[in-house]
């Protein structure tokens, strides 16, 4: 994947990408988007030593059930962001998808279309 200049100065910045996930609600208050990393990379789990691979985002669409967040069925995909991003692109990417989701009852072909957003696109979104 080619990266933008913007996008690669933006990763040299350095970013506390390991332990952490960042969420946006849907405006009803009934959805939520939590956007994490959680070891995933171009290949299956993330190998630092593959100077090919890059650590890649996971979204998750997340509806309220007696008081609790829970992830829907086919509401869980990694996606072509990489995990270097500062953490106000997350914020973004979060909130761009519980846009598109929001109100929806069948998320499986969002969803699965959203999996391709890059980190070009949260950048410039």
């Amino acid at each position: 994947m080619v990266i933008t200049k913007k996008v690669k100065n933006l990763l040299r910045k350095g970013n506390n990408w390991e332990d952490d996930s960042v969420a946006a609600v849907s405006k009803d208050k009934k959805r939520r988007v939590v956007i994490e990393w959680i070891g995933e990379g171009w290949n299956g789990d993330y190998d630092e030593e593959d100077i090919h691979d890059e650590p890649l985002l996971r979204f998750d669409v997340q509806d309220k059930i007696n008081g609790e967040w829970e992830t829907l069925d086919n509401g869980s995909y990694c996606t072509a962001v990489n995990a270097r991003l500062p953490k106000r692109f997350w914020k973004k990417m979060a909130e761009y998808i519980v846009r598109q989701v929001q109100g929806e009852s069948y998320i499986k072909r969002i969803c699965e279309d959203l999996s391709w957003i890059n980190s070009d696109e949260i950048v410039q979104e």
